[in-house]
């Protein structure tokens, strides 16, 4: 599958056709390389509203080809070894995005069915709780 980012697309408008690919997650883009050992700062992360032009300086638009089974540590990799953006790729779990630096090695696609499966879970939970017998 490919990811079409032209230079004047917001930061947003890529997690947006991230998300077309894959629901539950997200990829957040960062001023400066990142260790595994390293907390990711806030004050590191581009706003949304911060244009792909304004990060890379360039204006040529980016066909990134994404495979569903590259883990998630490739996926990183490659953002940063082959267009020079450092990303951490975050997964929507039970309404909150957690940071997948302890889920590497699973697959863009097992990351996102986990986040998938949780939100049936948590479904299933409200339904329960709502049960009025």
């Amino acid at each position: 599958m490919l990811l079409h980012i032209k230079p004047s697309d917001t930061i947003q408008e890529v997690q947006s056709k991230f998300k077309n690919l894959f629901s539950h997650l997200k990829p957040e883009f960062f001023k400066k390389f990142h260790s595994e050992s390293d907390d990711y700062a806030k004050k590191e992360q581009y706003m949304h509203n911060i244009t792909m032009a304004d990060i890379t300086g360039h204006q040529e638009a980016l066909e990134i080809s994404i495979d569903a089974q590259m883990s998630t540590e490739a996926f990183e990799k490659m953002f940063e070894e082959k267009y020079h953006l450092h990303v951490q790729l975050m997964r929507l779990q039970k309404d909150n995005w957690l940071v997948t630096t302890n889920s590497q090695e699973l697959s863009l696609s097992a990351q996102n069915a986990r986040g998938i499966a949780a939100d049936e879970e948590l479904a299933t939970e409200m339904l329960k709780d709502f049960d009025a017998e």
